[in-house]
């Protein structure tokens, strides 16, 4: 071990890890071992060209490309494309170099998937395919040198492979001695959470949950989503999974599509856990994206009972990842689906198996929803005001949000009008914190025709608005609540809401203002914006 700590060509000391630091460094370990002096950055990088050491990553991630596509070349292939593997393989040695390897064509029998994964999780091999893009019996390896005698190398990283392939085709026809359905009871033995009981339990009430919401938005497929939650944890009791555990789902299609099932079913096997990361492809059917969030809302109202949810910045279970992914999801199917009920019904399922304070739960898991959307909002280029001014007024609909955003953006844009009105609802706001209740509103207790004017503005714009907001016609709604203006500020004006001449007087003008600020909530609440 060594430390080289320069600026410019002046020595930096220091000690780490009982390290003092120096100028000097070693050339390649195997190709040109000893120490090198070094005496600036230009000299470095000249010297370690020499000493057979490609410094820069990217360029060592060039070269991996080129010496793959070069070693396919040599058997009429291209190697496949994996920026992800090509990062790996650069950042594991210093002088990268390639290789072409073969393997037995009976080993073409296996699933594409099977191959590719045994290939690069265990060996960092690139697998290589034909024109038409067909896999062919070969594989391209990375090297740190450039080996004296290639073919004793070729036939080492052939050997290792044969070994990898021949246990995965074990592995695969030993599953398929079972159907794929008859592992879902092996999932009872199988502990998902120590409070949460086993992966079977958790199959039953995502699977209850899953059938809650197909009825809201796929009621045709309910006995495809019912057959999919049944089998879209089965392959993690397979030994291919056991082996290869990033290929759940995966597998499970594979095997489902084997045993015959519908082809929608075995595509959600594998699409119910997109994303894979933050960001990543969504699934693109129904039934994979209806059980999809099923199991992450069973997984994040099951952590949140047992005192599981995340802290600062440790989130072992990824339930923020799981939640953007549902928001996203419900987002992208325009699925008619109320958050509230959609948590309030997994909380049910799960207080058969645990027992928690429901309420708390529900409440908790709902801001937990709150601040993943508002950040997924920020991220997307929307201002905090814009964002808190929709989802402080409704958070259910996830798929009405963002349209909701747009419009009170575009609205904002009429910057005079808009604080008009922003300033408006506040002092209505404001007033009615003193409201001890709700008040109803007696229209012959009105004194000023102020009063009245407003109470029939109130009750003419009502339908309209609340119509205009289902219809998904905010723009009508933000114009709609533009002619409360004059009227609420002449209110002010002319009365005096808290009066203490007489108290039913008071509370009926507290209800008017009451009243009026529901409807403009129907909206947004334009109090959050800072103006």
């Amino acid at each position: 071990h060594w430390v080289l700590a320069l600026f410019d060509s002046m020595l930096i000391p220091f000690e780490v890890a009982g390290l003092r630091s120096g100028n000097k460094t070693q050339g390649h370990r195997f190709m040109a071992p000893g120490e090198v002096e070094v005496k600036g950055v230009e000299d470095y990088l000249e010297m370690m060209r020499k000493a057979w050491v490609m410094v820069d990553p990217q360029d060592r991630q060039n070269r991996v490309v080129e010496v793959a596509k070069e070693a396919a070349r040599e058997v009429g292939g291209v190697p496949t494309k994996d920026p992800e593997l090509v990062s790996i393989v650069a950042n594991l040695v210093e002088f990268p170099s390639a290789l072409c390897g073969t393997f037995e064509k009976k080993f073409l029998e296996l699933p594409e998937e099977v191959l590719i994964t045994a290939m690069r999780e265990h060996q960092r091999y690139f697998a290589v395919r034909d024109s038409n893009g067909a896999l062919m019996p070969n594989f391209v390896t990375i090297n740190n040198t450039i080996p004296k005698d290639p073919d004793v190398v070729r036939k080492g990283n052939e050997r290792v492979l044969r070994a990898r392939l021949a246990d995965a085709d074990f592995f695969f026809k030993e599953d398929r001695k079972r159907p794929l359905i008859d592992r879902l009871e092996e999932l009872k033995g199988v502990i998902y959470q120590a409070d949460l009981g086993t992966s079977y339990q958790k199959v039953m009430r995502f699977s209850e949950l899953a059938d809650f919401l197909a009825q809201a938005t796929a009621p045709m497929k309910r006995g495809d989503i019912s057959l999919a939650c049944r089998l879209c944890k089965c392959d993690l009791v397979t030994h291919m999974v056991d082996e290869f555990p990033s290929l759940q789902g995966k597998m499970g299609e594979i095997y489902a599509r084997l045993d015959g099932h519908p082809e929608e079913v075995c595509v959600a096997i594998r699409e119910h856990y997109m994303p894979l990361r933050a960001g990543g492809e969504l699934p693109k059917s129904v039934i994979g994206a209806v059980v999809g969030i099923a199991d992450r809302m069973d997984t994040i109202v099951g952590c949140f009972a047992v005192g599981l949810e995340p802290t600062g910045t440790a989130d072992p279970f990824a339930l923020r990842r799981h939640a953007l992914a549902i928001l996203r999801i419900l987002e992208e199917f325009s699925a008619p689906v109320y958050l509230t009920d959609f948590i309030e019904k997994a909380a049910q399922i799960l207080e058969r198996d645990v027992s928690f304070d429901k309420k708390t739960i529900v409440s908790k898991v709902n801001e937990f929803f709150r601040e993943r959307y508002k950040q997924l909002m920020l991220r997307s280029g929307y201002g905090p005001d814009e964002i808190e001014a929709i989802i402080s007024a409704e958070f259910d609909r996830i798929d009405l949000l963002r349209p909701r955003i747009e419009a009170i953006r575009r609205f904002a844009q009429a910057r005079e009008e808009f604080e008009g009105l922003a300033t408006t609802f506040k002092r209505v706001k404001n007033i009615l914190k003193k409201a001890q209740r709700r008040y109803e509103v007696d229209p012959g207790l009105f004194k000023q025709r102020c009063e009245a004017e407003l109470w029939n503005l109130y009750q003419a714009s009502r339908e309209g608005l609340q119509d205009a907001v289902k219809e998904g016609n905010y723009n009508r709604a933000f114009e709609m609540l533009r002619d409360f203006r004059a009227p609420v500020n002449k209110l002010f004006e002319e009365v005096e809401i808290l009066t203490k001449e007489d108290e039913r007087l008071k509370e009926n003008r507290l209800g008017l203002l009451q009243a009026v600020k529901q409807l403009f909530l129907r909206v947004a609440d334009f109090s959050k914006f800072s103006i």
